[in-house]
């Protein structure tokens, strides 16, 4: 393991003695699963860990971990960042950093070494469930952010604009999102999915395969696969088992890493963040 990989290791077993002494259903998601099915771990490569708790269960996990995780770990949610703009959650290591390149210049969204934790729900794989999910991803992230991206047009940068200055919580939107989550509730679903993004039609699995979970060793201790793991990885990956070409085999992020210097540091000397990060 890397010095990052130990950290997120550390940090997603403090989350798992949380949710089993509690009663949380989770399971390893993408590149989490392959690395504990393929590897008995994390891929070499990869630079986080992913976990999917049902929707039913997910506002209870939310307040187990404010009330049980130590003062060195954090619960990191768009609730309380405006510039955050994903629907899941993470736990970070506060005395660690990891500031992706998208973040850089939005100091409320630094953040040090994480989990990621996202909401499994019922899915139903129709046009009207996937518009709704896509509508409240891109609201989500138009209120929390006014400059597109180089090289949009005029209108959407108006449309980004009057977004951003809705007369709304900048939390309105992913609130919403949740909200059409739990009526969708996880169990007693035909289809379930972890549908956080653009492209929710790609995270769309027969339940079948989560209707149970097996533990699998990762690294020095164990993980919560779905037991139908083979379905799902090949639903979603293909032939999962194939490493890929050397050429990809690079870790998701582009990010200024710190194992060792909190990202509170660079929240207090925001000139160092992208000087340090050209450096990486």
């Amino acid at each position: 393991m890397t010095d990052l990989q130990k950290r997120i290791l550390d940090i997603f077993r403090e989350v798992r003695d949380i949710l089993d002494r509690n009663g949380i259903t989770y399971f390893a998601i993408g590149g989490t699963c392959i690395g504990a099915v393929r590897h008995g771990g994390f891929i070499p490569w990869d630079d986080d860990l992913d976990i999917a708790v049902p929707i039913e269960q997910f506002g209870r996990m939310l307040d187990l971990l404010k009330a049980e995780l130590p003062p060195h770990f954090e619960l990191y949610t768009g609730a309380e960042r405006k510039h955050y703009r994903y629907i899941f959650v993470k736990v970070t290591d506060n005395r660690t950093t990891f500031i992706e390149k998208t973040e850089i210049g939005y100091p409320d969204a630094y953040k040090g070494v994480f989990i990621d934790i996202m909401p499994i729900s019922g899915v139903l794989p129709d046009k009207r469930f996937y518009s709704r999910i896509k509508r409240y991803f891109s609201m989500n992230v138009r209120r929390r952010f006014e400059k597109g991206e180089s090289g949009s047009s005029f209108v959407r940068h108006a449309a980004r604009w009057a977004a951003a200055h809705l007369p709304v919580r900048y939390s309105f939107f992913s609130d919403r999102y949740m909200a059409f989550l739990a009526e969708h509730p996880f169990e007693g679903a035909e289809y379930t999915g972890y549908v956080w993004w653009s492209e929710p039609e790609k995270l769309t699995f027969p339940k079948r395969f989560f209707a149970e979970t097996v533990e699998l060793p990762f690294e020095d201790t164990v993980m919560k696969c779905p037991a139908g793991y083979d379905g799902y990885l090949t639903a979603q990956f293909g032939n999962y088992m194939e490493y890929p070409p050397e050429k990809d085999r690079e870790a998701h992020h582009y990010a200024l890493v710190r194992t060792d210097v909190p990202y509170g540091y660079y929240k207090d000397n925001p000139g160092r963040v992208r000087e340090d990060y050209r450096d990486e």
